[in-house]
């Protein structure tokens, strides 16, 4: 198993264990969340993206804007995985 492998799958193993959200909708969101998540039954329980202007939903999960997002106490100790393509 080469670096890149065993990163992967220590990321895994985190995500397996709570709910998460992800930051970000653009290409990288899109390729970690249908390639990444999908193949590892890893489930996001949310996606955010300043492209959202309203509760939209991002490949069936739910979607905001990050300036919309007002996230409970028990929320902000989550994981939150950010993709960018840039």
């Amino acid at each position: 198993m080469n670096r890149l492998e065993k990163e992967l799958e220590k990321l895994k193993n985190k995500l397996m264990s709570q709910k998460f959200i992800v930051y970000g909708g653009g290409n990288a969101g899109y390729l970690f969340i249908r390639y990444f998540c999908k193949e590892n039954n890893l489930n996001p329980y949310l996606v955010l993206d300043k492209k959202f202007f309203k509760k939209g939903n991002f490949l069936g999960i739910p979607a905001l804007n990050p300036l919309e997002y007002k996230p409970s106490e028990e929320e902000k100790k989550k994981m939150y995985c950010s993709t960018s393509g840039k």
